[in-house]
């Protein structure tokens, strides 16, 4: 028992390579999982079914349009193959502990478990992976590791959360005090991208991040894993490097708490310092560079590429196809955020060198 891997699936590997627009993947894959029906988990049939929808697509409609442009995007850069998820998350525990090992000596890699459901009584989260720690084995019985869903596991995301992961674990090597929150989190998900860069683009590594952290389903929680990883980024990696992160690990968790202490009261810590990486780097400046704001609904981010300088909402309304009431509502978007300007009714200026970084929501009723 377990999930059925199919084209849809596929397809999320893809996004996660090329990188899309829209704001939210789940609701990009949701809006496009009809027209997959049906299509394997297989490169050349994937393709083909985008090649078939961006050939057959009415991109007079706004959701579409903003669609077709991300597969448009998918079919120029997603080069690589995409690993079966359960394959891959296998393959890559072991290349990471290897990588851990070198960098951590004595490290004791967990057990993996691929799991139908988590035991009890996290049965019912929909997590993708789980890592009980000494308080779950004494109330609940749960053996230690790392759990992975099958039911919802998915290509590469999969392959970070356990990078993620596994980071903690390094963690609890040296210390066990509590939970870990703050900055153990923020270094988790960087030296996650880090152990990610070493199997992947930088780009694809950000990609993943960007689509969980900047536009994830928790804004809240989310923007504070944001806050903390770029906080570890700044304030430990960017003056010290990898050998102050790796430093900063060995702390362990009651360690990491007094640093998140000295760090949020704006102290200057001290770590030994080496090692920089340029694929994290690389990496860190495209998730850091990445707006978590800068987004309009699909309507908008129709009108934006198809308004000019000079164009009155009567000539818009004509271009688009859209009625002159959208045509006000979405131009107040884009003047909301300052990305085009009207005056007396037609615009007078557009953003030009923003607009391809301007991002779209995809309602999924």
């Amino acid at each position: 028992m377990g999930k059925e891997v199919d084209g849809i699936d596929y397809l999320e590997g893809l996004v996660y390579q090329a990188g899309i627009q829209c704001t939210n993947i789940d609701h990009f894959l949701e809006f496009l999982r009809p027209h997959f029906d049906g299509v394997p988990f297989d490169r050349d049939s994937v393709m083909a079914r985008i090649d078939e929808i961006i050939r057959t697509a009415d991109r007079k409609d706004p959701k579409w349009y903003c669609v077709v442009k991300d597969l448009e995007n998918i079919r120029r850069n997603a080069k690589e193959n995409v690993l079966h998820p359960i394959d891959a998350v296998k393959s890559r525990f072991n290349t990471f502990v290897e990588i851990i090992r070198r960098e951590f000596p004595g490290f004791q890699p967990p057990d993996l478990k691929i799991v139908d459901s988590f035991p009890k009584p996290y049965d019912k989260m929909d997590w993708i992976a789980m890592a009980p720690d000494q308080e779950d084995q004494e109330k609940y019985g749960i053996e230690p590791g790392i759990y992975i869903k099958k039911t919802v596991i998915t290509p590469i995301y999969a392959e970070y959360i356990l990078a993620h992961e596994l980071t903690h674990k390094i963690v609890e090597m040296y210390d066990t005090h509590g939970f870990g929150f703050g900055i153990e989190e923020g270094i988790a998900e960087l030296y996650a991208m880090y152990l990610l860069t070493r199997v992947y683009s930088p780009k694809t590594a950000a990609n993943v991040v960007i689509l969980d952290k900047k536009y994830g389903k928790r804004k809240r929680l989310s923007a504070l894993y944001e806050f903390f990883t770029v906080l570890a980024y700044t304030q430990i990696y960017l003056p010290s490097g990898m050998d102050g992160i790796r430093a900063a690990i060995r702390l362990g968790r009651k360690g990491l708490k007094d640093l998140d202490t000295a760090i949020l009261k704006g102290e200057r810590t001290d770590f030994p310092s080496g090692n920089w990486d340029k694929k994290l780097e690389k990496a860190m400046r495209r998730y850091m560079a990445t707006p978590n704001d800068l987004y309009v609904t699909a309507k908008t981010r129709y009108v934006a590429d198809k308004a000019e300088v000079g164009d009155t909402i009567e000539m818009i309304a004509k271009k688009t196809g859209l009625s002159e009431d959208e045509i006000h509502e979405a131009i107040s978007e884009l003047t909301r955020l300052t990305l085009i300007t009207v005056k007396d009714g037609k615009v007078t200026a557009k953003a030009e060198h923003i607009l391809p970084y301007l991002r779209y929501h995809l309602d999924i009723k």
